[in-house]
């Protein structure tokens, strides 16, 4: 399986939440290959962004948010 196909998976399931056995039809792969799929990335992305610090103290965070909050 091509790395474009494994992307678009992943992708698919997060944006639009999709069922493994869903995305395995829509694919036609195995619900066991959506499955790996997922891991894979999300792994994948842990290991590359798991290290980046995304902490902003309170005070920064409410000049930045709408009038409304």
């Amino acid at each position: 399986m091509d790395i474009q196909m494994l992307l678009k998976t992943l992708l698919t399931l997060l944006h639009l939440g999709f069922l493994e056995k869903d995305l395995a039809d829509r694919f036609d792969v195995t619900q066991q290959e959506v499955s790996e799929i997922f891991s894979t990335w999300v792994d994948w992305m842990f290991d590359c962004l798991g290290q980046l610090s995304f902490s902003t103290d309170r005070e920064s965070i409410k000049r930045r948010l709408s009038e409304c909050f």
